[in-house]
């Protein structure tokens, strides 16, 4: 009977012991609450968890730029050898003198603008170089004012050739007091009236 007690006795302390245990070591369960997993769940349940495989890269998006205006103001004397530039405004308020011994090209596309009663005069050489799809373009600056003409005074000078030129509104159209010019495919259209090209 002792020795039952004892056995019994000896039990009870270990089951004391191992209960002090937990109790010291567990961490605290707040009553009506789940213990805090230690593990995070997945979500939604029972989806697989997505794992990114990659990274999306910016990429800038280009702006729109303004195209310059291509418009030249240039002076009356011409004294060196000049190319304008195709498809371009040159305008001339004070018309143009190409002088004796220089020569100057104009190519495709090209419009003058000539100031009121301002003449373009050629004492050299000129060459225009239009197209039938581009031709040249010379007329007056202002709608109400109209522009002299184109002229020659080019003795003794190389050839002048005007290739798809196209005179507007210039009162006296195109005039070739000395020296030799050819021209192909050109329109001389003289005066207009105040108000048209």
């Amino acid at each position: 009977m002792t020795n039952y007690r004892s056995k019994a006795g000896k039990l009870l302390g270990f089951v004391v012991l191992v209960g002090i245990l937990i109790m010291t070591f567990a961490p605290p369960v707040v009553s009506g609450q789940q213990p805090i997993p230690t593990k995070r769940p997945k979500w939604p349940p029972g989806q697989p968890t997505l794992t990114p495989t990659a990274t999306a890269t910016l990429v800038p998006i280009p702006t729109a730029t303004s195209t310059p205006v291509c418009e030249f103001t240039v002076p009356k004397d011409i004294s060196t050898n000049t190319i304008w530039q195709a498809g371009c405004t040159y305008i001339a308020p004070n018309g143009i003198l190409v002088k004796a011994g220089v020569l100057l090209t104009i190519p495709e596309g090209v419009t003058v603008l000539i100031g009121s009663w301002k003449t373009f005069l050629v004492q050299g050489t000129l060459h225009v170089r239009g197209t039938a799809a581009e031709p040249v373009v010379m007329r007056r600056q202002l709608e109400d004012l109209s522009w002299t003409g184109l002229s020659f005074q080019s003795a003794s000078q190389p050839t002048s050739d005007l290739t798809y030129l196209t005179l507007e509104g210039g009162y006296a159209g195109l005039v070739v007091y000395s020296g030799s010019v050819w021209s192909t495919n050109c329109i001389f259209e003289g005066w207009r009236p105040f108000g048209e090209r």
